[in-house]
């Protein structure tokens, strides 16, 4: 039971996060080559300050980007947004927590249905256009809490995110032929 118990806890660990990418194809993310932080007038979640959490993310943000090509300068040809979304989940796992024997019926296993409850958080980062304020490459994670995470975790899941950007276009390239 031990080793079973071990085993659950190293998988449940090393869960990975989803990444989900939406860009518009007509546009030539190539030709962007500086950027400024769009950020949001009512963000109640700032306090008026910037958090390490926040601080984390921003940078490993700017450090991905500019090895990418695209930094932070003025005029902005795009806008980063970025935005964290964290929402109280709960499951109903089915938990063994022992056998009994009920006289002739033989063992039966008794089961706890009871809730676990924890965080669901979602980062979003978009690539916005400083005109119409309208997205033009987005790109979430979901992942269990990040809170949680520490700042190399959070810096890899960003990594994984951005590595979708700019996107390239499968039928824009063609094939060389060999001679």
């Amino acid at each position: 039971l031990i080793l079973l118990s071990t085993l659950l806890t190293a998988l449940c660990s090393c869960n990975t996060a989803r990444v989900d990418i939406e860009y518009n194809p007509d546009v030539d993310f190539f030709k962007f080559k500086t950027y400024q932080w769009l950020i949001a007038e009512n963000n109640k979640e700032t306090k008026g300050y910037t958090s390490l959490k926040q601080q984390t993310i921003t940078s490993a943000i700017r450090e991905t980007l500019a090895d990418k090509g695209l930094h932070m300068g003025s005029p902005a040809d795009v806008l980063v947004a970025v935005n964290i979304i964290n929402k109280e989940k709960v499951q109903y796992n089915r938990t063994h927590v022992g056998v009994h024997y009920p006289y002739y019926w033989g063992y039966h296993g008794h089961w706890d249905h009871g809730p676990l409850y924890y965080t669901e958080s979602t980062l979003i980062v978009a690539i916005v256009d400083p005109k119409s304020k309208t997205a033009l490459w987005e790109g979430s994670v979901k992942d269990w809490n990040f809170d949680n995470r520490s700042d190399e975790e959070m810096t890899t899941l960003i990594g994984e995110l951005l590595k979708h950007y700019p996107p390239i276009l499968s039928d824009a390239y063609t094939d060389v032929p060999s001679e």
